[in-house]
């Protein structure tokens, strides 16, 4: 465990004007033609996850710098549902840390697998994911469309040991 990094449940409501500008800083990696436009659309929509989905901040050195979001889809498996960081915390293992926390979590309370997908031209969070254990599974072609032009999306697996 990182001593530079805690997370904080769920993420505080009142900083979702600031996730949305650690979206922003790489909105390709973040938002697909169906992802919301506006703050005022993202606010309802986080609003809406925090009651219904696990969501975490996550601290370093005692600042906000990110964001992760999980569902428990059953007993046995469970699907990030997003992983944001600021851009000035990249590459210094704080998202390793945090997101490594949650995975431990999630197998400490009886999870087996948590999937995640993300788009296929989203290179650092496919290494990351992979640094943490993760198992490539597929590649589902054309699943969404950003700019209007067709997206892959990568699925990736954790199985607890």
């Amino acid at each position: 465990m990182d001593p530079r990094v805690a997370l904080c449940a769920p993420f505080p409501a009142a900083s979702i004007p600031q996730l949305w500008a650690w979206l922003q800083e790489f909105p390709d990696a973040n938002f697909d033609d169906d992802g919301p436009r506006t703050l005022e659309e993202f606010t309802a929509q986080m609003q809406d996850r925090i009651g219904s989905e696990r969501t975490w901040g996550a601290e370093a050195n005692g600042e906000l710098c990110g964001a992760i979001g999980y569902r428990q889809l059953d007993p046995q498996a469970g699907l990030f549902r997003g992983i944001c960081f600021a851009r000035r915390v990249h590459g210094t293992g704080i998202a390793r840390a945090a997101v490594s926390q949650v995975i431990a979590q999630a197998f400490a309370e009886g999870t087996q697998r948590i999937y995640a997908l993300h788009f296929a031209d989203n290179v650092r969070v496919h290494r990351l994911l992979l640094a943490l254990g993760a198992r490539a599974q597929a590649v589902l072609p054309r699943w969404t469309r950003r700019h209007g032009q067709p997206l892959d999306v990568r699925l990736v697996v954790f199985s607890r040991s």
